[in-house]
């Protein structure tokens, strides 16, 4: 048959996970047979386009369509929850390849009607704004669908009502959460996982919506994967690290004003993860909610504790209202966002708030205007890299017997070496018993550095590094 696209007989195959010896299998052909199909070097007979629509269960009129195929990366945008394989990959590539496909032949001679049609923004469009063009690009999109303040109770009407067609695909695999595709003539196609449910997927929802606004481009060169997704808490980060579903988390470890961030300590010492990166940022809170109402009139404070914390003078200052701990920041926006009660509010970023239609009830509200937090990056691999400024974080445990850390500590001071960083933590097994967590200034692979460890080491009951990292 002279009229079969060779690379749609590749797109098929590839969407059911197979590989060219089990379509050979199905058809009962040799598998050098189908390679020939596949490259378009041999025409393809009426009995194996029978037995191709049969066994990958298309019909025949996908074969036969000339088919612009489109490739992850550009126009083609996908989540990587974690590294997938070059099999899985291609057949993600290749079942949104085959949807976009049927929704162009589907639409010969048809319209879409856009309600409220679909924004383009791109990041490179908020140039006064650096860091928070996703913010003011959810403040635009809401103004383009004409959106109320407050929690979207149907995305998937509202994106409908933008044209946008959307599928619940399996992907075959877990690692992936969602994809879209975006091509001038055609309808914002957005893919979920028929895998993830619930709360995640209107999650993942919003994360495509994002990419199809930000992202559209017919010149696009930049990475959109090079982007964070939220987790609930520190304890999902760390786990999501540690398992490979991330290749790197965030997290704060210490505040200028309130110190070590505890649960991260904590959670460190017995994770398989490792810091790679450090990064001290000022910190702004503000107090959010979902309507413009009288601070007299709040209730209820979310935030996550050390936030809490820092703004005590704006707790204090509402003795009717009570503070809850969050998992994070962003979680309490999120939580206020779904309860919708005028007299909840939540003390979190400005982002946070504008990513979840949060109005600002009041700006800086930290007791100290000058607090800074350094946050530390996490992945399951340790960095040794060349570099003269350099920070060793590690954790030791001693016997409990008077000069105990007096000798584990003095070998940094006998080989000269700055410990920047010391602090206790309690042994949850063992009451009233203490683990010390440590920050040294200097490389890992620097001999006198090695040697003054492996002294500490020896005196130590457990000793455990946490990471190394440029200063």
């Amino acid at each position: 048959m002279e009229n079969i696209n060779p690379s749609l007989i590749a797109l098929a195959r590839e969407s059911r996970g197979w590989t060219q010896r089990d379509l050979a299998t199905a058809i009962r052909a040799a598998q050098g047979t189908v390679a020939k199909y596949e490259l378009g070097a041999i025409p393809v007979p009426d009995y194996h386009v029978d037995a191709l629509c049969r066994s990958l269960n298309y019909d025949r009129a996908l074969f036969e369509q000339p088919g612009l195929l489109v490739g992850l990366g550009g126009d083609f945008l996908y989540r990587k929850r974690a590294k997938l394989a070059m099999k899985k990959q291609r057949r993600v590539e290749a079942e949104a390849n085959i949807r976009k496909l049927q929704v162009m032949r589907l639409l010969r001679g048809a319209a879409v009607e856009e309600r409220y049609p679909l924004p383009t923004l791109p990041l490179d469009e908020f140039p006064g704004h650096p860091g928070k063009a996703p913010a003011k690009a959810a403040q635009e999109t809401r103004r383009a669908f004409r959106l109320p303040r407050g929690p979207v109770r149907n995305l998937t009407r509202v994106l409908e009502n933008a044209g946008a067609i959307i599928f619940t695909v399996d992907f075959g695999t877990d690692l992936i959460d969602g994809t879209n595709i975006r091509l001038p003539g055609l309808p914002p196609l957005l893919f979920l996982n028929a895998k993830v449910a619930g709360e995640r997927h209107r999650f993942n929802l919003a994360h495509e919506l994002g990419h199809a606004v930000m992202h559209f481009s017919t010149a696009s060169t930049g990475d959109p994967e090079e982007e964070a997704n939220a987790l609930p808490s520190f304890s999902d980060v760390v786990a999501a690290v540690a398992s490979g579903r991330v290749e790197a988390g965030v997290l704060p470890i210490e505040s200028s004003i309130s110190g070590p961030v505890a649960e991260t300590h904590d959670l460190l010492v017995d994770s398989a993860t490792s810091i790679n990166a450090q990064v001290i940022l000022p910190i702004r809170h503000f107090l959010v909610g979902v309507a413009d109402v009288p601070l007299a009139e709040i209730r209820i404070i979310r935030s996550h504790p050390v936030a809490l914390d820092q703004c005590r003078r704006l707790v204090a200052s509402l003795p009717e209202a009570e503070a809850i701990a969050a998992g994070t920041t962003a979680d309490a926006a999120a939580q206020v966002a779904r309860d919708g009660e005028p007299t909840e509010a939540a003390i979190a970023s400005e982002l946070a708030a504008a990513l979840h239609g949060l109005v600002v009830l009041a700006a800086d509200v930290g007791d100290h205007p000058e607090a800074f937090t350094r946050f530390v990056s996490i992945s399951n691999r340790t960095q040794l890299a060349e570099g003269s400024d350099w920070r060793i974080a590690f954790s030791f445990q001693t016997d409990h017997r008077p000069g105990a850390l007096h000798r584990a500590i003095e070998p940094f001071a006998r080989h000269a070496l700055d410990l920047v960083q010391l602090t206790s933590r309690p042994i949850p097994q063992t009451p009233w018993r203490y683990r010390f967590d440590a920050v040294l200034s200097g490389h890992p692979l620097d001999p006198v550095v090695c040697e003054t460890l492996a002294e500490v080491r020896r005196q130590a009951q457990r000793f455990t590094v946490f990471g190394s990292y440029p200063a």
